[in-house]
């Protein structure tokens, strides 16, 4: 986490500390332990990593003071304030260039037009009613 925001582990491991000491984030909630195993030498070392989920990784990049951190938070306030505003956000890029292959990051473009239809279609029930 904190090569994204360009600080150091330590200046990342206190934010966390904080967060969770301030009772923003139950610890248990937001950890998992993942076994690594990395070449030391020539000889493979094997260890349990935290690997936090993306409330955790947020609420750093609300906290960290770099100029990675002000770009997240500038962009994140733009997306809530267009989703405020508008009632919804959009990634456009993602939905014009979906990813494909084996990625793990789906594809949401048909469950966004489901949920259209779903809108538009409960919207004519009213003007007809």
């Amino acid at each position: 986490m904190a090569e994204p925001y360009d600080k150091d582990v330590r200046t990342v491991n206190e934010h966390l500390i904080n967060i969770y000491n301030q009772g923003e984030f139950v610890q248990k909630a937001t950890i998992r332990k993942f076994w690594m195993v990395r070449l030391k030498g020539t000889r493979e070392v094997s260890r349990r990593i935290d690997h936090y989920n993306l409330d955790a990784i947020l609420c750093v990049g609300y906290r960290v003071r770099s100029q990675r951190g002000t770009q997240f938070r500038q962009r994140a306030t733009q997306v809530l304030k267009e989703y405020l505003i508008k009632g919804f956000a959009m990634d456009e890029e993602r939905l014009k260039n979906p990813v494909v292959g084996h990625s793990v990051v789906p594809d949401y473009f048909d469950e966004m037009l489901e949920r259209i239809r779903d809108i538009r279609a409960s919207n004519v029930e009213f003007i007809f009613e």
